[in-house]
């Protein structure tokens, strides 16, 4: 390989490494900016049984390596997403999935761990 080819090759690799940050950032941004992410914001905050396992909820995020993912179907939407909860007694990390139907959401399940989580 000439030192012409190295250079470019480098360049491409950095270029994809960019490109991923970049397209990581804004996945991470739509998703707290999203309409399901404030729904379970909001659910996760008034849970009881969130509260008695990190205090009063301080805040609510995307971990960086989390999961979060929308499908759209027509009108309806699913959205799976994995959130970090924090209060002033610890953390925990809560998967939750979520369904918006005729214009109501709804949390089709959460959990802890294995442990099943009620945000209803």
């Amino acid at each position: 390989m000439s030192l012409r080819a190295t250079r470019q090759h480098k360049r491409w690799v950095l270029l994809a490494g960019v490109l991923g940050v970049v397209m990581w950032a804004i996945a991470v941004f739509w998703g707290m900016h999203s309409e399901g992410f404030h729904f379970v914001e909001g659910k996760i905050r008034a849970s009881q049984e969130i509260q008695n396992r990190v205090g009063i909820v301080q805040n609510i995020t995307l971990p960086v390596s989390g999961k979060y993912r929308e499908k759209f179907v027509g009108s309806d939407k699913w959205v799976w997403m994995t959130v970090d909860v924090a209060g002033d007694k610890g953390t925990v990390t809560l998967r939750t999935a979520l369904q918006k139907e005729n214009n109501i959401w709804r949390i089709t399940q959460s959990s802890i761990g294995d442990q099943k989580i009620d945000l209803h």
